[in-house]
């Protein structure tokens, strides 16, 4: 019997980092059923940044001719991956690209599909920040999001989430929605082609201390990394050892423009310019060997739409320590290596962050790839598992 094709809907995630590496859970749990044919559908856009075309690598992807002129230069990155899905590229439009390719089935549609594209498709929502963050859009983002949100639930027979709170508040906001929700496990994903970064070189082109944490976001308001600056200025005062935060992550938030030099002024008030680093976006092997590098993962985020955001998955998959606010959705990682601690209470992370830091002088930890592959085989089993259901009921 011909397999079905699953056509990855990629516009609306290939923008941002963690956009991508939700996509590309999909594609790997997806492919772990060896049931269907994968086919990644990508806008054809001049808008994309340097970074995302350089992000798109990480996919295991191969290129094709269809591939546009801005993903040309990843070829023979594709090349080293599976062969197993296909990226094609289309200019405007979808539904042509669907006809050509033979879509059965989009997956993840960030917003309604246009009607005349007469398949099935599963819609996705990733959080409602919107609704308890109001501080932080404005009336009409607000509105935006609710139209958005209330026009993919009322109209998709079926929507994907990124884990149980996000779930429970679509039957809050919109509980006249009929739409199936599936909530898809916690799937952090080791990959051993991340490992390729040489940490040394690393180190030594930032300058950076030998002793560090890491937060890995990108700057937006609610992710709230001044938390964790004023912890790290509180830690010195009760502790002797010198350390520092590494922070990775575009600097920019649309919202609130000035909002990275405010930061910048804090750690300066705080007495601790010179015990902060900010490298921006970086590469994902980059990333990956300062995280592997760090006393522990912080995570000071005031929301999210997936349990403990991507950086969380990147600690975890890693078998890294991760420090993280005790928010909701992030009470749903039940995780030795994770320790909460009291959300926008930067006295309680700066005690969680000594006594990670102790732990840290008396651990030898080592990384080990090959468990680490089988636990992350298991993972993606049981997120093909919940995908190849979710499909096979279409």
């Amino acid at each position: 019997m011909q397999k079905r094709k699953i056509g990855i809907h990629a516009a609306g995630f290939i923008g941002w980092g963690g956009g991508i590496d939700f996509l590309r859970m999909i594609i790997r749990g997806i492919l772990s059923t060896k049931k269907y044919e994968v086919i990644v559908l990508l806008p054809d856009r001049l808008t994309f940044k340097d970074k995302i075309k350089r992000s798109l690598s990480r996919f295991s992807l191969t290129a094709n001719k269809n591939t546009p002129r801005q993903f040309s230069d990843q070829r023979n990155l594709f090349r080293e991956f599976s062969p197993e899905a296909v990226s094609v590229s289309y200019k405007k439009s979808l539904k042509k690209a669907v006809k050509r390719h033979h879509i059965d089935l989009l997956i993840p549609c960030i917003e309604v599909v246009n009607p005349d594209i007469d398949i099935p498709w599963v819609g996705y929502i990733y959080d409602f920040q919107h609704e308890y963050l109001t501080q932080f859009f404005t009336p009409e983002e607000i509105k935006h999001r609710q139209i958005q949100f209330g026009n993919t639930v009322h109209t998709a027979k079926n929507v994907i989430v990124n884990s149980y709170a996000v779930k429970k508040d679509i039957e809050k906001f919109y509980p006249d929605s009929t739409a199936k929700v599936t909530n898809l496990p916690f799937t952090p994903l080791f990959n051993r082609q991340l490992l390729s970064s040489n940490f040394t070189e690393i180190k030594n082109r930032y300058a950076l201390p030998d002793k560090y944490f890491i937060i890995s976001n990108q700057f937006w308001i609610h992710k709230s990394h001044i938390t964790a600056f004023r912890a790290l200025q509180i830690l010195h005062s009760i502790s002797n050892e010198r350390v520092a935060i590494v922070c990775t992550g575009d600097t920019g938030d649309s919202r609130r423009a000035d909002y990275f030099d405010s930061l910048k002024k804090e750690i300066r008030d705080l007495g601790i310019e010179d015990k902060v680093f900010f490298l921006g976006y970086i590469s994902k092997p980059d990333q990956i060997q300062l995280l592997l590098h760090s006393v522990a993962l912080i995570q000071p985020t005031l929301f999210e739409g997936g349990p403990g955001g991507g950086a969380t998955y990147d600690a975890i998959a890693f078998s890294k320590p991760a420090i993280i606010s005790d928010i909701d959705i992030n009470r749903e990682i039940n995780d030795p290596l994770v320790t909460f601690f009291q959300v926008n209470n930067h006295a309680d992370l700066a005690d969680k962050m000594k006594a990670v830091l102790e732990q840290h002088k008396s651990s030898h930890w080592q990384l080990d790839a090959d468990k680490l592959e089988e636990e992350t085989a298991q993972r993606i089993s049981v997120l093909g598992d919940v995908l190849s259901a979710l499909i096979d009921s279409i």
